[in-house]
């Protein structure tokens, strides 16, 4: 059995983790992804979100199990909520019914 590479968990991000695993099975996704052009710096959240993504997947293709902060560093941007930080300056919990 081949068991895929995980990813690090960065301090309260293993529902985004569990999301982005379990988003890497779909493969219309995955397709998708791979002709994607666009760059995590661009000033357009989603445009950034998804080339963040695409970079992700990118890195688990090659069997390099990178932390995904470019990711989330880009998700903060686009959603700040989920960038709020609680005592000790740690990313507040941020569960599945959020």
């Amino acid at each position: 059995m081949e068991i895929p590479l995980g990813l690090q968990n960065l301090g309260n991000t293993c529902y985004m983790n569990a999301t982005v695993q379990c988003l890497k099975t779909v493969t219309p996704l995955t397709q998708a992804l791979q002709k994607f052009s666009g760059g995590v710096s661009s000033t357009d959240h989603p445009v950034a979100v998804t080339a963040a993504l695409r970079d992700v997947f990118k890195s688990l293709d090659r069997g390099m199990a990178l932390p995904p902060i470019i990711l989330l560093q880009t998700l903060h941007n686009a959603f700040p909520r989920f960038a709020e930080r609680g005592e000790n300056n740690v990313w507040q919990q941020q569960d599945a019914n959020e």
